[in-house]
């Protein structure tokens, strides 16, 4: 999880993926092309595979109430690594969303991120001023930024309530730490957890590589979570295609 994704304490370099390079080598093969690097993503949403360099455990329950659109996605190489569904005043003791002690309401705004390449983000923030309630922020390994948030514009994307307790937040996106402790390591990851898999001349490491130079890392939150449909601006740039 990007720990600009939690609280502020939580840091991402305690749940690297650590399967062995035997593992990581059948689970994602020798892609090349962007087609087969978006394989590799479907095969973790399917369940197929036991992870990827950003996540070393299965999904969550609650994807599954996005996982076609969340598949949509991938096949169109937004390549998403972490995401919630909205959630309004599920009872805390969901089976699905719930959390913390019985007796209360939990909220959930949509938020996804992902890695697209540039095109696909200068077309996201193109569209940014008819999607009036989606927070966006994008930056490049090189620290090229994109988007609409401001460093200091954290927010809380779940939330709950108990009788005689304050409101609880436990999740949050911040917009420093995406910025200053998640960028970095996130990029980083494309290549020791996959591109190093190969021989440096091979064409796979040269196209993992390359992801990992081009692409951007975009996080989106949907600050309507009553109605809100965050894939509506990814529909509108896949059906346009």
């Amino acid at each position: 999880m990007s720990p600009a994704f939690s609280l502020l304490d939580l840091y991402h370099t305690s749940q690297l993926y650590t399967n062995s390079r035997a593992t990581r080598l059948k689970d994602w093969g020798t892609p090349l092309t962007h087609d087969d690097v978006a394989e590799v993503f479907l095969k973790y949403l399917a369940g197929k595979i036991s992870g990827l360099p950003w996540n070393d455990t299965q999904l969550q329950p609650e994807a599954n109430v996005i996982s076609e659109q969340l598949k949509l996605l991938n096949k169109n190489h937004f390549f998403t690594i972490n995401s919630q569904p909205r959630v309004n005043a599920a009872r805390s003791e969901d089976k699905v969303y719930g959390w913390g002690p019985a007796g209360g309401y939990v909220w959930q705004k949509a938020y996804i991120e992902f890695f697209t390449c540039p095109e696909q983000a200068d077309k996201l923030v193109e569209l940014l001023p008819k999607y009036k309630t989606l927070s966006l922020q994008a930056v490049n390994k090189a620290g090229k930024h994109l988007g609409n948030v401001g460093v200091s514009d954290v927010s809380a994307v779940t939330w709950g309530i108990w009788p005689g307790s304050q409101i609880k937040q436990p999740t949050i996106v911040d917009p420093a730490v995406f910025i200053e402790a998640w960028k970095d390591e996130a990029f980083t990851l494309w290549n020791t957890q996959w591109a190093d898999l190969y021989d440096q001349a091979s064409p796979s490491h040269k196209l993992i590589s390359d992801v990992s130079e081009k692409f951007f890392l975009v996080n989106i939150v949907d600050n309507d979570f009553l109605n809100g449909d965050i894939f509506a601006i990814f529909n509108e740039i896949i059906s346009s295609r």
